[in-house]
C-alpha cells in the first residue's frame, strides 16, 4: 500500500472512529440521563417490555456480526464498503440498547441497564484502527481472488 493509499484510509478511519465514538456516546447519555434525572418507577407485573429487550439484545449480538457479513460479501474490497459494514452492524447493537434503556425508564428492571451495557461495549469493540481495516481489506482481496481462481476452473 502506497504513501498515499495509506493516508486516504487513516482519513476514512477516522470518520469511522468519530462515528463509532457518537453512536456509543448517545447510548451513553442517555444512560447517564436515566439514572442521573429520571427516576423509573418499577411497575407492578412482569416487566414485558424488559424481557423483550433482553431478548431483542441476544438477537442483536448475533445479527450485528453476521448481517454485516453477508452485507459484505456482495461489496467490492473497500473501505467504503467496510464503513458500510461497520455501521450497520454496530446499528443493530445501538437499536437494541436503546430498547433497553427505554425498557430501564419504563419498568425499572436494572437487568436491563446491564443489557444495554453489553451492547455498548460491543459497539466500542467495534472501533476501527488502521490495521483492522487493513487486514479485512487483504482477507477480502485473498477471498476474491480465491473465487475468481475457483470460478475459472
Amino acid at each position: 500500500m502506497s504513501n498515499e493509499d495509506r493516508e486516504q484510509l487513516a482519513v476514512a478511519v477516522r470518520t469511522m472512529q468519530i462515528i463509532v465514538f457518537s453512536m456509543a456516546m448517545g447510548c451513553v447519555v442517555f444512560a447517564v440521563i436515566l439514572l442521573t434525572v429520571i427516576q423509573p418507577d418499577p411497575t407492578e407485573g412482569p416487566p414485558t417490555i424488559a424481557y423483550i429487550g433482553v431478548a431483542a439484545g441476544l438477537a442483536a449480538l448475533v445479527a450485528g456480526v453476521i448481517v454485516p457479513r453477508l452485507i459484505a460479501a456482495s461489496q467490492p474490497a473497500t473501505a467504503g464498503a467496510y464503513q458500510t459494514t461497520l455501521i450497520i452492524g454496530l446499528a443493530i447493537f445501538e437499536g437494541a440498547a436503546f430498547l433497553n434503556l427505554v425498557a430501564y425508564m419504563i419498568e425499572g428492571q436494572s437487568f436491563s441497564l446491564a443489557v444495554a451495557a453489553v451492547l455498548i461495549a460491543a459497539i466500542v469493540m467495534g472501533m476501527p484502527t488502521i490495521g483492522r481495516v487493513e487486514d479485512w481489506l487483504d482477507a477480502r482481496r485473498r477471498s476474491d481472488e480465491e473465487a475468481d481462481a475457483f470460478n475459472r476452473r
